[in-house]
C-alpha cells in the first residue's frame, strides 16, 4: 500500500486550486486533497495589488500549508503561492510561476514543486458592452475569470472573481457608472 493511501491532505486556498492539484496527486499518491476554509489567504497578499505579499513565495506557501494543517488537525498539508512576472526568455510576455509545497510532519518532510507557463494576463480599456464580450472571449472567459476596474489598471476600485456572464454584465454596468 502507498504511504499516502487514503490520507487527507489539508489545502488552504480560496480560489479552487484544490481541483487542479487533486487530479494529479490523488491518483498518483492515493491521498485525498481537501480544501480547508477558515483563513482569508488574501491577507497574505493579492495579485491584484491591494495587499503586497509579506514574505517570499516559499514562505507564504509554507505558511498556508501549516495554517491548513493547524485548522484541520491533520499532519499533512499543501500550500501554494503564485506569482506573475515578465517571461524569463524575452521579458515581453506575462509569466505565471506557481509554487506548491507539500509538508508531512510525521516524516519531517517538505517537498517543493514549481509549475511555470505563459500567464494569461490581458487588459484593455472597454467603452461599450460589445467590446466587453469580444475582450472576454479573447481572454478565455469564463474558464479564465476576469477583474474589472472603473478607470484604469491602477484604480483601487475593482470587481473580482467574475466567472459567469451575468456577473460580468453587472460588473461592467457598475464600473461604467463609476467611470
Amino acid at each position: 500500500m502507498n504511504r499516502y493511501e487514503r490520507e487527507r491532505v489539508a489545502f488552504l486556498n480560496q480560489h479552487g486550486k484544490e481541483q487542479r492539484v487533486a487530479v494529479v496527486l490523488e491518483p498518483g499518491l492515493g491521498c485525498h486533497v481537501v480544501r480547508i476554509h477558515g483563513f482569508d489567504t488574501d491577507t497574505l497578499g493579492t495579485f491584484t495589488r491591494e495587499r503586497p505579499r509579506p514574505g517570499t513565495q516559499r514562505e507564504m506557501a509554507r505558511f498556508k500549508a501549516r495554517k491548513g494543517m493547524e485548522l484541520s488537525g491533520w499532519s499533512i498539508g499543501l500550500g501554494s503561492e503564485g506569482s506573475f512576472a515578465p517571461d524569463p526568455y524575452t521579458g515581453w510576455l506575462s509569466w505565471n510561476r506557481e509554487l506548491l509545497l507539500w509538508v508531512d510532519d510525521r516524516l519531517g518532510l517538505e517537498v517543493t514543486g514549481w509549475a511555470e507557463a505563459p500567464g494569461r494576463f490581458m487588459q484593455g480599456l472597454i467603452h461599450h458592452e460589445q467590446e466587453l464580450w469580444s475582450f472576454a472571449e479573447r481572454a478565455g472567459f469564463p474558464e479564465h475569470g476576469l477583474i474589472l476596474r472603473p478607470e484604469s489598471a491602477e484604480d483601487p476600485r475593482m470587481v473580482k472573481d467574475i466567472h459567469d456572464r451575468q456577473t460580468l454584465a453587472l460588473a461592467f454596468e457598475q464600473c461604467a457608472a463609476q467611470a
